[in-house]
């Protein structure tokens, strides 16, 4: 019995690092070939929304943070922000589903979804509309265009 709860602590130790080091290394990342070019208009009404925050405005700076149901790192960047919500106030997450479905893994991040404005988007959706292949991954909007994108971190969330 201790055996096996010695190999489970290990298991989780190195799952846990693993999941730190691909967020830090997001930064490295190529951009080249995902997501919209810098510069090109973003159609918010592409995404559904499934609550919107009333608090935000239209006209403030807005990320939109996509993140997949089961991408292990996405889950650990929702951890993070639901532990310091009020330092995302224009934080927007689009939930990436494999059909219009109810989103289980987001309703226990409660803080989440009372404080920010939900969307979601089929996959093959996210794919085709927004070259978006790999999660988790943000747009920065400014008056409607895309100013940053990437790979999120810890530290440019």
């Amino acid at each position: 019995m201790r055996e096996e709860l010695v190999v489970f602590v290990c298991v989780f130790l190195l799952f846990s690092i693993s999941n730190l080091i691909i967020i830090y290394e997001g930064k490295k990342r190529r951009l080249d070939n995902v997501g919209l070019d810098i510069g090109t208009r973003f159609f918010v009404d592409t995404l559904r929304v499934y609550k919107k925050n009333k608090k935000q405005k239209e006209t403030d700076k807005m990320k939109f943070l996509f993140v997949e149901e089961t991408c292990i790192t996405c889950m650990t960047l929702l951890s993070k922000i639901e532990k310091n919500v009020e330092l995302y106030h224009n934080l927007n997450i689009v939930f990436i589903c494999e059909s219009d479905t109810t989103f289980q893994k987001l309703l226990e991040y409660k803080k989440i979804f009372d404080e920010m404005s939900i969307y979601y988007i089929e996959k093959k959706e996210v794919e085709n509309k927004l070259n978006i292949t790999a999660f988790p991954f943000y747009y920065l909007i400014e008056n409607g265009n895309i100013i940053e994108k990437g790979f999120p971190t810890f530290d440019n969330l």
